[in-house]
């Protein structure tokens, strides 16, 4: 076996070790849209690899300690691995971000004038950029993700709630578009309301607040930009998809060693971390492009030509070209033309056969054409004798 069978063959291993989890390929059909939806020049595999790594809530940043940086989860060395660019792109958005978080949110929406000559031409260059750098999309998604996380290591109660307030504002300042307008006053209204530990204190009714707190911005992420972070996989689900990332990765690497042909290898990075669904899909268009693009001699192969002319057909359409076939191989099988069908044996309302009907008409129609025929040769060989008797 080559190299690109082998590669193949171990992709559709790993594809099918998660085909039969309903909840997984839920989770991949959901990341795929998201990712699709995005509509960047980043490569959607490695922006797969990527939000895999925020639903798992494994985000290294700077505000990390030295040991949890180096710490990097197989996922983001396939998005690393696969596009370089995504990351410094995020940094940069962020950093964004952070800058205009010290503002208010009213001189970002409105750009006052009150602001000095220097800080409101900074502040409209923040918001430009905010408006067209190509993560910014992707840096507000993680940012609220590091929010979300309920628990942070190293940190209290009281300085993770801190930290959660930090990274909403970071992300609410990237909104800065209009189309952003109703996103960004629900996620405001997040941050207002967010549980205080001095109001509830850090027990079990602090953790209820959270809670509900957390289930209101969930709906708020999911309705306005189809990001869901809570899909509370068991126990199971999660070793399950950890062997499926770890073995993606190395499928990567071997990719990375130059094991396939480019083919191959594009194909294989494309269709990462994809529901077979989808899979299966474009396996389907692919198959598709090659018998349309199968050389011309091939129309006159019957069984070629048939399935180009099906090729695009709804089922509906297929049956009917079916059902036309069929018709046409039985009207050739047939002794006699279609329209002479109404000749054959048929029950009348009498329960008696219409031929029999049918041959009485034909024979009294002979018969009396016969007697017809003789009463006017009897007449002309009188007229004949009756003249030839006058000469």
């Amino acid at each position: 076996m080559n190299n690109d069978k082998y590669l193949r063959s171990m992709k559709q291993a790993i594809d099918e070790s998660i085909k039969e989890d309903d909840k997984i390929q839920q989770f991949l059909v959901w990341l795929h849209e998201k990712t699709a939806s995005l509509g960047s020049h980043y490569q959607e595999a490695a922006l797969r690899a990527f939000y895999c790594d925020l639903v798992e809530g494994i985000i290294s940043d700077h505000h990390s300690s030295t040991s949890e940086k180096a710490s990097v989860s197989v996922n983001r060395k396939i998005s690393r691995t696969l596009d370089s660019r995504l990351d410094k792109d995020i940094d940069e958005s962020r950093g964004v971000g952070s800058d205009l978080s010290e503002y208010p949110y009213d001189y970002i929406t409105y750009n006052p004038s009150t602001l000095s000559t220097i800080e409101r031409r900074r502040l409209c260059r923040l918001i430009s950029q905010a408006k067209t750098l190509p993560a910014v999309n992707v840096a507000f998604d993680k940012d609220v993700a590091i929010a979300w996380n309920k628990t942070y290591p190293n940190y209290s109660i009281y300085d993770s709630s801190g930290i959660k307030i930090i990274y909403l504002r970071r992300a609410i300042a990237l909104l800065v578009r209009s189309s952003d307008g109703n996103l960004r006053d629900s996620m405001i209204y997040a941050m207002n309301t967010f549980p205080s530990t001095a109001e509830w204190g850090s027990g079990d009714i602090y953790e209820k607040r959270l809670e509900e707190w957390m289930q209101r911005l969930s709906s708020c992420l999911s309705q306005h930009r189809n990001l869901k972070l809570d899909w509370q996989f068991s126990d199971e689900q999660k070793q399950l998809l950890n062997k499926y990332y770890a073995a993606n990765k190395l499928l990567v690497d071997l990719l990375q060693e130059n094991r396939a042909t480019p083919e191959v290898q594009k194909e294989i990075q494309d269709t990462l971390l994809l529901p077979i669904v989808e899979i299966e899909r474009r396996e389907s268009d692919i198959n598709k492009k090659i018998l349309l693009d199968c050389p011309l001699e091939s129309h006159s192969i019957p069984e070629a030509k048939e399935t180009q002319e099906t090729l695009f057909l709804p089922t509906v359409e297929i049956a009917i070209c079916s059902s036309n076939e069929v018709q046409q191989q039985v009207q050739n099988m047939l002794p006699s033309p279609i329209d002479e069908i109404a000749q054959y044996p048929r029950e009348n309302k009498q329960g008696r056969p219409k031929s029999i009907k049918i041959d009485f008409y034909t024979k009294t129609l002979l018969y009396s054409s016969l007697l017809i025929a003789l009463i006017l040769y009897v007449v002309f060989i009188t007229v004949l004798k009756h003249y030839i008797w006058i000469l």
